[in-house]
């Protein structure tokens, strides 16, 4: 996708892109903020987040609704499969997976300032709270949160500046980074190392894991 630079609603042009995907295949996915405006099955307002799981099932923060909207490949409208209208200001800052299973879909959520950590199977029923399972609870607004290849989850922590990761079946978070400024995303390439994008200082790091820490 070529892009002019200059703000609209056209194929070539964005609006207050939000969030970006790359998949296996290399396929280049946007979340196109400002360019959604509605409410139906088809639509979405203000999305944010977009992932794309390995058997091609999109995932879009579909923020101004309060949900999280699935999309089939090929399919004409998403399915709802998490939504935050139970309580007020419930949003859903961030999406993944574990890049080998397709069966459930892991977000980080903001509640009031604070957080948690989320695994919602695929299909799940909307408003339903049964359909989903609380992984762990996050004390202050979380940014985005990857997992690796274990189910390990790690969330960015971002009003107080740290990283956690919450082994799998343990709900205790461990701080594995601190004193960061304005952490928002975060990332995990192949070897287990984790990329931090510093929102207010326009940068990058990267976390090196020892040897025996690169996966589990």
């Amino acid at each position: 996708m070529d892009s002019t630079g200059k703000q609209g609603s056209s194929n070539v042009q964005l609006s207050n892109p939000s969030g970006i995907f790359i998949d296996h295949y290399g396929n280049f996915f946007v979340a196109d903020e400002d360019n959604g405006r509605g409410s139906a099955l088809n639509q979405l307002k203000e999305p944010t987040h977009v992932y794309v799981d390995v058997v091609g099932n999109l995932f879009i923060t579909d923020r101004g609704n309060l949900r999280v909207q699935k999309w089939f490949p090929g399919g004409l409208e998403g399915v709802t499969v998490a939504s935050g209208r139970v309580y007020s200001g419930h949003c859903f800052p961030g999406l993944s997976d574990n890049r080998k299973h397709a069966n459930k879909i892991y977000s980080s959520e903001s509640i009031r300032g604070s957080g948690r950590i989320m695994k919602y199977p695929i299909g799940g029923v909307s408003n339903v709270s049964t359909y989903a399972t609380l992984l762990s609870f996050v004390n202050s607004t979380p940014g985005n949160v990857v997992l690796n290849e274990c189910n390990s989850v790690y969330v960015v922590e971002s009003s107080n500046g740290n990283i956690l990761k919450f082994s799998s079946g343990n709900p205790t978070g461990e701080q594995i980074a601190t004193n960061l400024i304005s952490p928002n995303d975060i990332a995990l390439d192949p070897c287990g190392n984790l990329y931090i994008v510093g929102r207010d200082f326009n940068r990058v790091q990267k976390l090196r894991f020892e040897e025996g820490d690169l996966f589990c």
